[in-house]
């Protein structure tokens, strides 16, 4: 079992270890934006990151290929302000995204790997 999990800006780390022995799982060189935030959706198939480019990209944890996680989706804020937040909805068929513009925007799963942006609030 995982105990912890960790980033840096551009690699994810896992430790089953108690003594916190990382091993590195993978790495995101999708982009040169440092990572700001994640979120493991509830059942733990994808992850969303959100970068300091306005960019969030969703993944899904079981395609791995040559140690670098491939996104399933690329979804992009308007007017550019940093992602500080990211969440899955309870159930991983919403993600919340909030930036640095104040504004959080909610998208739904469409059911082929891509998101809809169905909400924009301030």
């Amino acid at each position: 079992s995982v105990l912890m999990q960790g980033w840096t800006g551009v690699s994810l780390r896992s430790s089953s270890d108690a003594n916190g022995h990382w091993q590195i799982v993978g790495e995101m060189d999708t982009s040169d934006a440092p990572i700001l935030c994640l979120d493991w959706s509830p059942n733990g198939k994808c992850m969303a990151i959100g970068r300091s480019d306005a960019s969030v990209s969703v993944h899904e944890s079981q395609k791995i290929y040559d140690n670098f996680f491939v996104p399933q989706a690329e979804l992009w804020r308007k007017g550019g302000a940093p992602v500080n937040t990211i969440a899955f909805g309870v159930q991983g068929k919403f993600l919340a995204v909030g930036g640095g513009d104040w504004t959080v925007a909610i998208y739904r799963a469409k059911g082929d790997g891509a998101w809809l942006l169905c909400h924009e609030t301030k």
